[in-house]
């Protein structure tokens, strides 16, 4: 049942990852003459981004709760910060 959870969990914040990387590339690829991309294609993106990124094992087998609170919080002040710097361009 844990195993389900953190998987659900997982797909969740990759899912708000997406959305972010949604509502930058608008921001600032687009004005390029660069196609917008949806949620699912920032998803595709974000999962390249994390094969290239590699995996780190844990040194214990306990989960990382700390990286799996700060992924949403990171996401969002990216987003804000992204928001904010577009009124500079």
């Amino acid at each position: 049942m844990k195993v389900i959870g953190l998987l659900i969990l997982g797909v969740a914040i990759g899912l708000l990852n997406a959305w972010g990387i949604t509502l930058l590339w608008k921001w600032y690829v687009v004005p390029f003459g660069i196609i917008q991309i949806g949620i699912v294609h920032a998803y595709g993106l974000g999962l390249i981004y994390s094969i290239f990124k590699g995996y780190k094992k844990p040194e214990n087998d306990e989960i990382d709760w700390t990286s799996i609170i700060a992924s949403p919080v990171y996401c969002w002040l990216l987003v804000f910060f992204g928001y904010l710097a577009q009124f500079f361009m």
